[in-house]
């Protein structure tokens, strides 16, 4: 058998097993080659475009199916990991190539070094976001963090959600200057699964006296959580919990002074790939936190409506909105 190595420039064409061709096509390369043209031939493509260059190498043999390297043309599968193995001193390859595919390969090493690096040392960042809708912070602007790990609940929905509220409650004054209405001021929130806060901070701003936030994400609650507490001037009102709902809620069950007794308003608004709102239910159903009077604010997608049932111990959902994907169920006294 003869063989002939010609380097070509790189190519996007990826290794393949060899390939049948007729007498008339190995004619033709065999003259521009130079090398004996003999029966059939084949064509290897021995380097991949990761590497940075590949090689021809076309073999003549009177029976293709009998090559010197004992490859079967038409059973013979050579995976990526084969090619990766494959020793390049063994090839008889050129010194010039060799140095132009370490050079190659050490960019990319380089390259996907770096982008590493940038993975593992990128930060998490807090930007402008959202808005007080009304009360004494209305209009002050709070942050959310930019990646998607909080699920701020929207402007139009919290405004929606609080006018439901003042509705349905009698425990509400009129307040002109804060350009809405104020809840009672010896009312107590509580918001779980709170994230940004932004919902505790529309009550605390109309009027709530004391809002408790259950957040699990130290970050968030460091830089985001806590920094809008600051912002909307209600620093010295909100307590915050750094630990799961179910921890919280675990804490509480044998001793509610944890969390300073029963709240008059609860908001649930979990990451929806986790919730799971009949837990949820049954959890704030046998809580000591919730009295005869509380109002639960429950935020959830419409594909969870099956499992957002009519009563919640004694309490009664008395409104169930859509907003676009999102729903609110409040439940209440009658």
């Amino acid at each position: 058998f003869a063989a002939m190595a010609t380097a070509t420039a790189p190519s996007r064409r990826a290794w393949r097993t060899p390939r049948r061709t007729s007498g008339r096509a190995a004619a033709r390369r065999g003259s521009r080659s130079g090398g004996r043209v003999g029966g059939d031939a084949k064509e290897e493509v021995l380097f991949d475009v990761d590497r940075g260059w590949s090689q021809d190498v076309w073999e003549w043999s009177e029976d293709v199916d009998e090559c010197d390297d004992g490859w079967d043309t038409h059973e013979t599968h050579v995976e990526r990991d084969e090619q990766e193995s494959v020793k390049l001193a063994d090839l008889d390859v050129p010194k010039r190539l060799l140095a132009r595919l370490e050079r190659s390969e050490a960019r990319q090493k380089k390259l996907e070094g770096r982008k590493t690096a940038h993975r593992t040392t990128t930060k998490r960042r807090a930007r402008p976001s959202l808005r007080v809708v009304a009360g004494k912070a209305r209009g002050t602007r709070l942050v959310a963090a930019e990646d998607s790990t909080t699920r701020p609940m929207m402007e139009n929905v919290r405004e929606a959600v609080f006018d439901m509220l003042l509705s349905h409650e009698s425990r509400h004054v009129a307040d002109a200057a804060g350009g809405g209405m104020f809840l009672g001021t010896q009312l107590r929130w509580l918001d779980l699964y709170a994230g940004t806060g932004s919902v505790g901070i529309e009550a605390m701003s109309r009027g709530v006296v004391e809002g408790h936030f259950v957040e699990a994400d130290a970050w968030c609650v460091s830089h985001v959580l806590q920094r809008n507490l600051t912002i909307a001037g209600c620093k010295d009102q909100g307590v915050v919990h750094t630990l799961t709902v179910e921890k919280f809620m675990e804490n509480t069950r044998n001793n509610p002074q944890v969390a300073g007794g029963t709240f008059d308003f609860i908001s649930v608004t979990p990451p929806y790939p986790e919730a799971d709102f009949t837990a949820l239910l049954d959890m704030l159903e046998s809580s000591p936190l919730v009295h005869s009077e509380t109002v639960l604010v429950i935020e959830y997608p419409k594909k969870a409506k099956d499992q957002m049932r009519e009563m919640c111990g004694s309490l009664v959902k008395f409104r169930d909105r859509k907003y676009g994907r999102t729903r609110v169920a409040i439940y209440g006294p009658l």
